[in-house]
């Protein structure tokens, strides 16, 4: 995978780059990118996915600075042929896409929109995935994301410490049996529910227990930082560090560096 650990791609975990360019559909055609910011996202897909084109929709409301970085961006790397930016999905009711990465504006009422958008515009085969699925701030996103489950329109398959994976119902078979060959062939930790006997956090469980979405078995990636998903997935440069003062930082405990940031405040009175 052609992966660079940047200020473009830093709200990005490698495993939902992995499993995006992975699950999406062949033979990928078109992606649609609701909510661009910075562009991480979508290059990540375009570099590795060589034929795919992308709709990126984006109004970047009071951000006109971060809408020129993203331009600048597709332009370095040569993608600018391949990405139509758009302020909003309305001129888009007929198009079809193989992917669809909703990262927009986070209230329920906002999400509920794009999830509408998605399922009436997603190709047959082809996948939603929700971006900030648990974040704290934002209980609209698994609000909204919800009722579009239980509405029976999308069936979630997929769940990473991020971002949700849903398709059309009639392919949630496929949709699933490949995810779980891909985690079990990369040997990425995930649980698919509970069974009488398992290790829970050093404890035995005493019974089953399914982790079922509305009927949906799901696949839950293990909780493990970006460093560790890198190693994991064998890149090359898994973290782009200035010194090795960031390395040091990046594996050391934090109370490790107070102690050695207090030794080294204490030497420099002498």
């Amino acid at each position: 995978m052609i992966w660079e650990t940047d200020e473009n791609t830093i709200w990005l975990d490698p495993f939902d780059a992995f499993f995006s360019i992975n699950l999406i559909p062949a033979p990928q055609k078109s992606v649609c990118e609701i909510g661009v910011y910075k562009g991480g996202f979508l290059m990540v897909l375009l570099e590795n996915l060589p034929h795919l084109q992308a709709l990126a929709v984006d109004p970047y409301p009071n951000s006109e600075n971060i809408k020129s970085i993203f331009i600048h961006n597709i332009k370095a790397k040569k993608l600018e042929s391949r990405v139509r930016l758009l302020e909003n999905y309305d001129s888009l009711s007929d198009q079809k896409f193989d992917l669809v990465h909703i990262d927009g504006e986070h209230s329920e009422v906002a999400v509920l929109s794009d999830l509408q958008f998605a399922t009436h515009n997603l190709s047959s085969k082809g996948i939603v995935v929700i971006d900030d699925i648990w974040h704290p701030l934002f209980p609209g996103i698994v609000s909204a994301t919800m009722k579009v489950i239980h509405q029976g329109t999308l069936a979630p398959f997929l769940i990473s410490r991020n971002k949700m994976y849903l398709c059309k119902p009639s392919e949630y078979n496929h949709h699933y049996n490949s995810a779980r060959s891909l985690l079990k062939l990369t040997e990425i930790p995930y649980s698919s529910g509970i069974s009488e006997g398992s290790d829970i956090l050093g404890s035995k469980s005493t019974y089953s227990q399914a982790n079922s979405i509305n009927g949906f078995n799901q696949l839950v990636v293990g909780n493990i930082n970006k460093f560790q998903q890198s190693l994991i997935l064998g890149l090359e440069n898994p973290v782009k560090l200035s010194s090795a003062r960031e390395i040091f930082k990046q594996i050391t405990p934090p109370i490790f560096v107070k102690i050695l940031r207090k030794s080294a405040a204490a030497y420099r009175s002498r």
